[in-house]
């Protein structure tokens, strides 16, 4: 079940994505669907691209919602001037209720998981959910 190998796979949209993304201080190409996508060698990859002025570095080959932490070495090495505790600061920055709620329910949907699973103490526990920030019938209606 590899989906970044369907035909109509995209990338997440750039609000969705790093901050050193949405900041654009690396961009993200995907790469084209190989034939036989089925073999692990022809799994799609991305490219990362660093976009700050003369630099013309790129990662080809790269899985697909790999962590950014390597591409945050690079900043640290090569581009000192930049301050990667505000990146780092709003990597950490949490989300708006609404689009917890739409990423809960896009996580739901996507594994096929009943709706039961997410009114389960451990569940809310596990990602410190209150009632308030849980209210899926809203969100599902917005749907």
């Amino acid at each position: 079940n590899i989906k970044q190998n369907a035909e109509d796979f995209k990338l997440d949209p750039l609000e969705l994505q790093a901050p050193i993304f949405r900041l654009k201080y690396l961009k993200k190409e995907l790469e084209k669907r190989k034939s036989n996508p089925e073999l692990l060698e022809n799994y799609r990859t991305i490219t990362i691209t660093c976009l700050m002025p003369s630099y013309n570095i790129k990662w080809t080959n790269q899985v697909i919602n790999k962590s950014t932490s390597n591409y945050l070495s690079h900043f640290r090495c090569s581009h000192k001037t930049i301050n990667l505790n505000s990146i780092q600061a709003r990597i950490h920055q949490s989300f708006s209720s609404q689009q917890s709620l739409r990423l809960l329910l896009n996580f739901i949907i996507s594994n096929n998981i009943s709706f039961y699973a997410v009114t389960i103490d451990s569940f809310k526990k596990l990602f410190y959910l209150n009632k308030s920030t849980l209210s899926l019938r809203n969100i599902l209606l917005y749907y």
